[in-house]
């Protein structure tokens, strides 16, 4: 049936050196997933399975822990979660241990509350690593609630690409000035950077989490730079505050109160 697009196929031509050359990459890349066949089939699947299976009986003693009575849960949520959930896994270290657990704690949430924002955080969940996830709940725990969801912090905001965000208009003239409850923050001194014209958040692995979370719109991000003393050289900084959205997302990744 020429209509059915699922029926598409594509014929490559390619010689049996040049497959051979993919077939050897394939062995570096995926080690025992190597047979170029089995890449997104019965290996692949199987291994999602098992983190399925995993983050289920997670779920389940969750619920019990917490005296929770699951409710079924729709499928409209039930399934992009475990399909997203099963499809991280990596074998370096327990960060999908740590993951896990969050898929784990927003299913039993979702149990608990059918919350249309879960259908979101869902999507969310699935771009964080462990350490952006680990990130917002330490600026959780600090942060006051009260305060967060004050009206002021609720206006919605336009992010230009090429200029600093700040939510709050305010001057920092300290390193001081900096802290506040509930806030991460790095500064580095001028003489840190080579070139300040070329400088880019990018070139840092914890700034490029910090762009990350703002994306999401899980946190606010400021980045400026002041002048310690009069002579002394410029010091940069970034710091980002958790949102009242960012503050709900996490929440609902993180073990129901019993």
């Amino acid at each position: 049936n020429s209509g059915d697009k699922s029926s598409v196929s594509f014929n490559v031509d390619v010689s049996k050196e040049t497959t051979q050359d993919i077939l050897a990459f394939a062995k570096r890349v995926f080690g025992p997933l190597a047979e170029l066949g089995d890449l997104l089939s019965d290996q692949i699947r199987k291994k999602r399975l098992e983190n399925a299976v995993k983050i289920l009986a997670e779920t389940k003693k969750i619920c019990d822990e917490a005296g929770i009575d699951p409710e079924r849960i729709p499928q409209s949520l039930a399934i992009p979660l475990l399909e997203k959930a099963s499809n991280q896994f990596d074998d370096i270290g327990d960060d999908i241990n740590v993951l896990r657990l969050r898929w784990a704690s927003l299913l039993a949430n979702s149990a608990k509350s059918k919350k249309r924002s879960n259908l979101q955080f869902i999507n969310i969940l699935a771009e964080l690593d462990s350490h952006q996830a680990d990130m917002l709940s330490r600026m959780k725990a600090s942060a006051n609630k009260h305060e967060l969801f004050k009206p002021d912090n609720m206006n919605s905001l336009t992010v230009g690409a090429d200029q600093p965000v700040t939510w709050d208009g305010g001057v920092v003239d300290s390193i001081e000035g900096l802290k506040a409850p509930g806030r991460l923050y790095f500064y580095f001194d001028e003489a840190d950077i080579a070139n300040t014209e070329e400088f880019s958040l990018a070139d840092f692995d914890e700034a490029s989490s910090f762009l990350q979370l703002h994306r999401l719109g899980l946190v606010k991000l400021k980045t400026g730079s002041f002048r310690p003393h009069a002579d002394r050289e410029k010091c940069f900084y970034v710091y980002i505050d958790i949102t009242p959205f960012g503050f709900e997302f996490i929440s609902a990744c993180e073990k129901p109160d019993g």
